[in-house]
């Protein structure tokens, strides 16, 4: 955003917000007064605030959103298609000889959570897979949640042959419970994540993952509020899926 920002002349303002405060729309309009904001870029969970986008549709003032749940006609969004993202890594898993397939759930506050959820569950459905409930963790997208899914998945009496977490941070997490029960991975345990962080490059083995090109995104999101013509767009984003060694055949 800053780099698309910079190019026409623009400064760019970060603001982090509690979505779940009280003051929270009273917080985002005196930003927007003090700072006689041009424009504004809405990330998730905001995406989903109805009173936030209300208020600023009100107001005239033009703004996008990034990875929203659903797409709105009448406001510029950027996006990747992350049901089909997580689809293709689950039936990478499949194609490697995986038929119990672990899977942690993100934050149910972030759309994206669902959307990815949806996506394991259609590639199941797709290679005949029956959806097993037992095989699904919460987390919230955190080291530590995605450690006590797999400690969770990890010590059921059928545990699975592969887990795919929403996130490399909660994919981190699992690896990390499978090195201390001593479970070799990927020779007994395939592990896969989401987002290509840095993170992903660096842990042991390194992780097979969707790359969610997040630099794009946010520069597509500035390119659409700077846009001369004011037209609004859906601008979909390509993702991208990184083989690794985290990931071996059955």
């Amino acid at each position: 955003v800053r780099a698309r920002c910079q190019e026409s002349g623009y400064r760019m303002i970060a603001q982090p917000v509690d979505s779940g405060a009280a003051n929270l729309l009273e917080e985002i309009l005196g930003l927007i007064d003090q700072a006689q904001l041009d424009g504004v870029i809405l990330t998730p969970p905001l995406t989903e605030n109805n009173a936030v986008r209300q208020a600023l549709s009100d107001r005239g003032l033009p703004f996008v959103m990034t990875a929203p749940a659903r797409l709105d006609p009448t406001i510029a969004s950027a996006f990747i298609d992350n049901a089909q993202a997580a689809q293709d890594m689950t039936r990478h898993l499949i194609e490697a000889g995986h038929r119990r397939i672990g899977f942690v759930a993100g934050d149910p506050r972030y759309a994206a959570s669902a959307r990815r959820k949806e996506g394991y569950e259609a590639a199941l459905g797709e290679a005949g897979l029956a959806f097993d409930p037992d095989l699904v963790e919460a987390g919230e997208y955190t080291f530590a949640s995605g450690s006590e899914a797999a400690q969770r998945l990890l010590g059921a009496p059928d545990p699975p042959t592969a887990i795919f977490a929403s996130s490399d941070d909660m994919a981190a997490g699992v690896l990390a419970t499978a090195h201390r029960l001593g479970i070799k991975v990927p020779s007994a345990l395939s592990v896969a994540g989401f987002d290509d962080t840095d993170l992903a490059a660096v842990v042991w083995p390194p992780l097979t993952t969707i790359r969610q090109p997040v630099r794009d995104l946010g520069y597509a999101a500035a390119d659409l509020l700077l846009a001369p013509n004011a037209s609004v767009e859906q601008r979909l984003l390509p993702h991208a899926l990184i083989v690794r060694g985290s990931v071996a055949k059955r």
